[in-house]
């Protein structure tokens, strides 16, 4: 059966379980049940390699020749010998609950893992547990060990199930939950749903940060590290943080977070190894994008500085004070790195182009600016031509030395 389905990016599926019965070995065909498809398997996945052949009672992953729809709770078969489907079966079960067990109520029958809905019909005698003698049923059945017939379905499913009565499959026992199980469950999804609710209107409404559980704080653990790091108790900032990376480990806001915490902690040299994992992880993120840019002037990286210059210059609430102040430490060497980078960049993102025009021509250094677009030019950038001619008016304003030498560039490339 498959208990789950791994997909961890878009070049693998696999369908994870236990093998039940027999063997298996790359190359054998297969059949899906109850939809009925067929494929071939094309690899035995284990977390200590791919495997020739996988025998009953291991726990593997199989990977498919073909994309099937294949989801938990459905079989894999050998495609010569599927289980039989059907909607009606016989069972021989045990009734263990307190309310007694009702021909015609619906429940839950459980195969595998696999969940569908059932009713049961009458059944033909009891079982005494004592004796084994078979009594005369009675229903509602009442503590008893009851069997059906085989020329008697007993149970019926309101969807098509696989069962397999000839072979020995143990993990196939099935299972009947009543109603009130049932309906504790769905208490307990409503309570994890009010739970997950609270916590993503906390979000937005800071006064109920308070009143969410432990437990659910996922979103609403951003506020409560920010308050933490507000007051002066730096071990509680760093565990508050922490606990949110913990949480919340994909943005890297989070990691922000977790670097000013260590800071304020007196753990500098961890926080300058989060920085750098938050600057690598978070491209749009401001404060992990200046504080790597600063990182990588100090340690005279300045191609690693124009990455990060041009993450904030691609952020349009990034502030042209700040991008003018940074400019000339990282674009301020003629033919440097830092130059041929930044144009690189440009030439490789085509809906930059307009935008760079427009900004970089207030923002950087004039001089930078004008290599940077003569090194994109012969890289084989195309600029709007109405553009770049209203971008050298516009720096003949501030630099008219400048503006000159983008002039023949722009000749050039936009002949009248």
């Amino acid at each position: 059966p498959v208990q789950w389905v791994n997909r961890p990016n878009l070049d693998f599926r696999g369908f994870a379980g236990q093998i039940a019965s027999g063997t298996v070995r790359p190359g054998d065909a297969v059949r899906i049940v109850p939809s009925g498809k067929t494929s071939n398997v094309a690899r035995i996945v284990t977390f200590d390699g791919d495997l020739d052949e996988a025998v009953a009672g291991q726990s593997v992953t199989l990977t498919l020749a073909d994309e099937v729809d294949c989801s938990r709770g459905d079989l894999i078969a050998a495609a010569g010998d599927p289980p039989q489907v059907s909607d009606q079966f016989c069972a021989t079960f045990v009734w263990m609950d307190e309310e007694a067990l009702k021909p015609g109520r619906g429940y839950w029958l459980k195969l595998g893992t696999q969940m569908v809905t059932a009713t049961i019909q009458p059944p033909k005698y009891e079982i005494d547990v004592n004796s084994l003698e078979h009594l005369a049923a009675k229903t509602p059945v009442d503590h008893r060990l009851s069997a059906a017939q085989p020329d008697n379905p007993r149970l019926c499913g309101f969807r098509a199930a696989a069962t397999d009565p000839d072979r020995d499959a143990r993990f196939e026992g099935e299972a009947m939950i009543g109603r009130i199980v049932w309906c504790a469950s769905l208490a307990g999804i409503a309570l994890l749903t009010a739970g997950l609710q609270l916590d993503v209107l906390a979000a937005e409404t800071p006064s109920l940060v308070p009143f969410v559980p432990e437990p659910f704080r996922n979103v609403s653990q951003t506020a409560i590290t920010r308050a933490a790091l507000a007051g002066n108790d730096g071990g509680r900032a760093l565990a508050e943080a922490q606990r949110l990376v913990q949480r919340r480990p994909v943005p890297a806001r989070s990691l922000v977070l977790l670097t000013v915490a260590q800071a304020k902690a007196g753990k500098a040299e961890q926080a300058a190894k989060t920085i750098q994992v938050a600057a690598h992880r978070g491209w749009r993120e401001p404060l992990a994008q200046e504080a790597m840019l600063r990182f990588a002037l100090a340690a005279g990286d300045k191609a690693e500085a124009a990455r990060r210059y041009a993450a904030l210059f691609g952020r349009q609430a990034t502030p042209d004070a700040l991008l003018t102040e940074l400019g000339p430490k990282v674009l301020g060497e003629p033919r440097g790195a830092g130059r041929s980078t930044f144009a690189g960049i440009i030439a490789g993102a085509d809906r930059w182009h307009q935008m760079f025009l427009r900004r970089g021509s207030v923002v950087m250094p004039a001089d930078a600016f004008v290599e940077i677009v003569a090194t994109a030019a012969n890289q084989g950038v195309r600029f709007d031509c109405g553009t770049l001619q209203n971008t050298v008016k516009g720096l003949r304003q501030r630099d008219a030395a400048a503006a000159a030498q983008l002039t023949p560039v722009v000749a050039e490339r936009c002949p009248s």
